[in-house]
């Protein structure tokens, strides 16, 4: 008994976070994301999109659009200006600024191969779910990322410790 509860004791300590909420590093080159944005040129919506997928990659989009998504994670909004000399060089918008704002919504591929790719929007990720007639938590709900934070498993680690005192020294506290 006392060995199952040491070996559960450093299992639950060696477990790594899993939660897709507090990955540190974000979007990295050559992941593939799916997006919104608006772009915004001198106070006017020049183009958007509800659904717009790519690799962030300087081959691949404006290196100042490339060096706004580096870091961003799933479900982060951000706004950057994209200065003349890293947006486009030819065309209409040739030497403006470039005003975006970008929600991400899925990493498609990811480059750290991590799984961690995919998770529901904010207001649904602490919804509870029916399934036949049960009450699930939704994927990465607040209740996963609980579990799996390591101040879960410090508090959880110490409190089996304290359990496995009192049962070994026979539930008598050392009292001086």
């Amino acid at each position: 008994m006392k060995y199952a509860l040491i070996v559960s004791l450093l299992v639950m300590i060696s477990m790594g976070s899993t939660s897709a909420y507090t990955h540190e590093s974000g979007i990295e080159t050559n992941d593939e994301v799916l997006m919104t944005y608006v772009l915004t040129v001198d106070g006017s919506v020049k183009d958007s999109s509800d659904s717009f997928k790519t690799v962030v990659s300087p081959n691949n989009v404006i290196q100042g659009f490339y060096e706004g998504l580096l870091g961003m994670k799933v479900w982060d909004t951000k706004s950057f200006v994209v200065p003349p000399d890293k947006g486009y060089s030819t065309g209409d918008l040739a030497g403006k600024n470039l005003y975006f704002e970008v929600t991400i919504i899925e990493i498609t591929i990811n480059v750290r191969d991590d799984g961690r790719v995919t998770i529901p929007p904010p207001e649904e990720a602490t919804s509870v779910t029916e399934s036949d007639g049960y009450p699930q938590f939704a994927s990465g709900s607040v209740f996963d990322d609980i579990i799996s934070s390591p101040v879960f498993k410090i508090i959880a680690s110490i409190s089996i410790i304290f359990l496995l005192y009192i049962k070994f020294s026979g539930g008598k506290a050392v009292v001086n």
